[in-house]
């Protein structure tokens, strides 16, 4: 039987534990840096398959031959060895991606204006021919130099017809990339079965600033929601700071074992957001809003509703990652991973700082 150790003078010194993690978190987290996925920084993933031996060292220096390796990576699975293989993306392809789809969009005006010039008619047609013929030149002028660049040419005049050329080279140019990356591979190693993830560098800042955005909407309409339960500004920072807790530590543990920051684990992060209010406010309101016992009494009773929650969470979302693991479903391992990872520091968090918090609130 587990005494109440909420019942002890003693009981502040609990908040030692998670002011510890979160200074060393911090420490970690701007100095060590988080390892962003490919989602997040750009690149080429290539996932091979294989039933033979992997020698790194050689694969490194034969698929460096064709663009820079950020990392090899090999693991078991079901049906042999698996070898995931991260590249930065190609600087000649990359700086020429914004510029391809800057050009569609201005071949998608150069249509806008020529569906209007249809219904036109006098100096309104005059009008929309004149700026038919500018953007097409201005297509065009853009257009040859990302040509020659790729060793390609386009001789005619009509705009369309220049950017379907640019294109279907530069998308031929990505597959040859691709090609190459792959073949190295085969040089080195058997492939049995592979697969190709690429972001580029357009994409990849977008994912990241989108998700920097989720995070912080969501710690905002979480403050919001909380204040207006509770009423009181004390319980509501304790709530919040039970969160802040949370996903501070985890990105220090990520940190220190190298997990990448992706998609996947952003989505992780989210969910222990909402884990971690779930604890938060279940421990808050017990102490605050019941009045039957101490509150000592009432925060070691949520204690033990809450203990229980975080163990099947962790048990739940650890099965997740290692089956994640096993089968190699990247998703799966990296929401498992950090959701399991998030339910033991929440462990300390709630039950640590936010406790102590609450109960001294009570007590005043």
């Amino acid at each position: 039987m587990i005494p109440n150790f909420y019942a002890s003078k003693n009981y502040k010194y609990l908040a030692i534990v998670p002011a510890l993690l979160v200074v060393a978190s911090l420490f970690l987290i701007f100095f060590n840096g988080i390892p962003q996925g490919v989602d997040l920084k750009g690149g080429l993933l290539l996932t091979v398959q294989t039933s033979g031996a992997v020698d790194v060292a050689a694969l490194q220096a034969s698929v460096e031959k064709t663009g820079i390796v950020s990392s090899i990576r090999t693991f078991a699975s079901p049906s042999g060895t698996g070898v995931e293989i991260e590249l930065e993306n190609n600087e000649k392809l990359g700086a020429m991606e914004e510029k391809v789809r800057a050009l569609q969009v201005k071949d998608g005006l150069l249509r806008e204006l020529e569906i209007n010039a249809s219904t036109a008619e006098g100096q309104e047609l005059e009008k929309l021919a004149r700026e038919q013929i500018t953007l097409n030149a201005e297509i065009i002028s853009e257009v040859q130099p990302l040509l020659t660049e790729l060793d390609a040419s386009y001789a005619g005049s009509d705009g369309h017809a220049a950017v379907r050329e640019l294109v279907t080279t530069y998308g031929n140019s990505q597959d040859s990339y691709r090609n190459a990356v792959l073949a190295a591979v085969r040089s080195e190693l058997s492939v049995d079965a592979y697969s190709f993830r690429e972001v580029g560098p357009t994409l990849s800042r977008f994912f990241l600033e989108k998700s920097r955005e989720i995070l912080l909407y969501s710690f905002i309409l979480a403050a919001i929601v909380v204040f207006i339960v509770f009423r009181s500004v004390v319980p509501s920072i304790a709530v919040i700071l039970g969160a802040v807790i949370d996903i501070v530590v985890t990105l220090g543990a990520m940190s220190l074992f190298s997990l990448p920051l992706t998609l996947g684990s952003i989505a992780g992060l989210l969910m222990l957001i909402g884990f971690s209010l779930d604890t938060d406010v279940m421990l808050t309101m017990r102490v605050l809003k019941r009045k039957e016992g101490t509150a000592s009494e009432r925060a070691f009773s949520a204690f033990k509703t809450g203990a229980l929650m975080n163990l099947t969470t962790i048990g739940a979302f650890g099965i997740l990652a290692l089956v994640g693991l096993y089968l190699q479903i990247p998703i799966y391992f990296q929401i498992g991973i950090v959701a399991t990872i998030g339910g033991i520091v929440d462990f300390a968090a709630t039950w640590g700082a936010n406790a102590v918090l609450i109960l001294r609130y009570a007590e005043k």
